[in-house]
């Protein structure tokens, strides 16, 4: 009992670090505005999915980037 305890934890706990970053990064980016507490709820539950979504659109973007000569920002 105490080892699923354990493990839904650490679950909640990786969920929790994903969003205070990935709230942090949408603000400094400008690409929202403060989340709800029902999006931090499915980001907190959905983390893994979402951190893979995020993952896979930003490595398409940087190969994307790389070919047309860069980020246009710098």
């Amino acid at each position: 009992m105490f080892e699923i305890i354990r493990i839904i934890s650490g679950y909640l706990v990786i969920g929790c670090i994903w969003i205070i970053w990935f709230e942090w990064f949408c603000k400094k980016n400008k690409i929202g505005g403060a989340f709800t507490n029902q999006e931090r709820y499915i980001q907190l539950v959905l983390w893994p999915l979402n951190l893979s979504v995020f993952l896979f659109t930003w490595i398409q973007e940087a190969f994307k980037n790389s070919n047309d000569g860069g980020p246009s920002g710098y």
